[in-house]
Formats: C-alpha cells, structure tokens, sequence
C-alpha cells in the first residue's frame, strides 16, 4: 500500500463494491476497511455517503458516528445472510 497508484486502485474498487451493495439495499461494506493505526476509514468512505446521499453531516462528530452506525449494520446484516 505504499505505492499511491495501488492505493487508488483499491479505494476504486472499494467504491464500485459499497455502491453495488447499497444499490441492492444493503449497507456500505467498505466500512469495514480502516486505514492502519487509525481504525477509521478514509475520506473516500465518506465523500462515497456523501454522494450515495447517506452521509449529510460534515463535522468530525457526525463522521464517526456515521462510520460507527454504518459498520454495526454491515456485521448486523452479514450475521444473518
């Protein structure tokens, strides 16, 4: 992950993958992936919300927040299916 051009391709792929699911009513599975030593995701997580129209808030409070609730459904839906 130190190669910028890997990085991208990777939060690309994330992004195809969360808008897929939440296109199929399920939510953003990339919630899962956090950056290391941070165990928080990265900015593309919420510019995706942001524009997948989840995400409204734009303080750090209601980031975490958003990522915590989003992360709870993601384990709470893949538990059952």
């Amino acid at each position: 992950m130190e190669n910028p051009d890997d990085r991208n391709k990777i939060a690309d792929i994330l992004g195809q993958i969360s808008t897929y699911e939440n296109k199929e009513g399920r939510p953003l599975l990339s919630s899962i992936v956090v950056l290391a030593g941070y165990n928080f995701p990265g900015e593309g997580f919420f510019k995706l919300a942001r524009n997948l129209n989840l995400l409204h808030g734009k303080t750090d409070d209601e980031e975490v927040e958003f990522f915590a609730k989003e992360t709870k459904k993601v384990y709470a839906y893949w538990k059952t299916h």
